[in-house]
């Protein structure tokens, strides 16, 4: 994540911390997923693959990714973190 004036609230009381707990946030609002149905839609940066607990048919939005890895679907094992396909 890229912080706007990091330099600035690293350099306050406490600052790394807050850098730390808002790059946290940050992670947790890129993989909450949004629900259709049954499937999810998620997104991030870099492979889904060992990050993200998925099941059959969830969706993975790479927002770093190029030609072919834009779009991860979740092909084999529900609720384990492998089994997304780059298409």
């Amino acid at each position: 994540m890229s912080l706007p004036f990091r330099a600035e609230l690293e350099g306050l009381p406490n600052g790394r911390l807050l850098v730390r707990v808002l790059e946290a946030l940050e992670d947790a609002r890129q993989t909450s997923p949004i629900r259709i149905g049954g499937a999810r839609i998620f997104s991030g940066t870099g492979t889904p693959n060992g990050v993200v607990k998925g099941r059959v048919g969830d969706l993975y939005l790479r927002t770093d990714g190029g030609t072919s890895t834009g779009l991860y679907v979740k092909e084999t094992g529900n609720d384990t973190l492998t089994g997304w396909v780059a298409k």
